[in-house]
């Protein structure tokens, strides 16, 4: 058995439809179970299937101030976001399109408007992969998690604002008995729009750690369970850790467990240090 494992999941559709179908460790009995756990506050007030209903529909929470975080940070980064996506548009003649041309018109020139559009060289520039690493202790407030995720959820919609076609993950690392078990769940591709309230269960909701992931990891097989305690108590879930270098080495940027609750920093770290360099990576 190898002492290390990956495993990942390529959208929150088949994590959803795993759960929704039971996943199949007969010899994993419910009680043992932390995923199904009475800890309700603990992780959030959802059960399983509830959070796997999440998973699609997002988390909608009236007290949450997302939005006004997102707002303050594009703010503060406004003059970085509006070169960005000048950056990535291109203006063309054309037979019809959003404003005219007078002097055209009159000379009778059939191309008499102006169309602007998305230029995919652009575009292609500015494309990130990102991985955000959702371990916590099991005593760790749940208030905690949902502030952290909060801030970096804004970073990530912040990124996307800005002109960058963003590919997000989500996931887990833990040790155990010499051994190192990873989870990676991708929430969005390059170019599908960010859904808020999904982003927001991924990275702030208790229940996506304490619920999915670790029902994840509750499929393994009954040795590697063992091994890392998964599924043999409650609060026996290996413990905390920082992404492998094989994950790492996939992403452009990697947002590690507890770091940071200010949005902003975790955008500023990560994006703009170096900000020429870092766009003629992908040019």
């Amino acid at each position: 058995m190898s002492d290390d494992r990956v495993t990942y999941y390529e959208s929150l559709y088949e994590v959803q439809q795993l759960i929704t179908n039971g996943g199949d460790q007969s010899d994993l009995q419910e009680y043992q179970r932390s995923s199904l756990g009475r800890k309700k506050a603990w992780s959030g007030n959802v059960t399983v299937n509830q959070a796997a209903n999440m998973l699609l529909y997002g988390w909608q929470d009236k007290e949450m101030d997302f939005q006004q975080e997102v707002d303050a940070l594009l703010d503060q980064l406004s003059d970085r976001m509006n070169v960005f996506i000048q950056d990535q548009h291109r203006t063309v003649l054309d037979s019809s399109g959003g404003f005219v041309d007078i002097q055209r018109v009159i000379a009778g020139e059939p191309e008499n408007m102006y169309e602007t559009y998305m230029d995919p060289e652009a575009s292609k520039g500015k494309a990130l992969k990102v991985a955000v690493n959702l371990a916590a202790s099991s005593g760790v407030n749940p208030e905690w998690i949902k502030r952290r995720g909060v801030a970096v959820a804004a970073a990530a919609k912040a990124v996307s604002t800005m002109g960058f076609n963003v590919e997000l993950w989500v996931g887990q690392s833990v040790t155990g008995s010499g051994r190192q078990s990873t989870e990676m769940i991708k929430v969005k591709d390059y170019f599908d729009p960010l859904d808020d309230e999904v982003a927001l269960f991924s990275m702030a909701h208790p229940g996506m750690l304490r619920k999915i992931v670790f029902w994840l990891e509750e499929q393994h097989e009954s040795e590697w369970r063992q091994l890392l305690g998964f599924g043999e108590g409650i609060g026996g879930y290996g413990s905390p850790s920082n992404f492998p270098s094989e994950v790492r080495n996939q992403f452009d940027l990697v947002i590690e467990r507890g770091q940071s609750f200010e949005a902003s920093e975790i955008v500023n770290q990560l994006v703009f240090t170096n900000e020429e360099d870092r766009l003629n990576e992908y040019q």
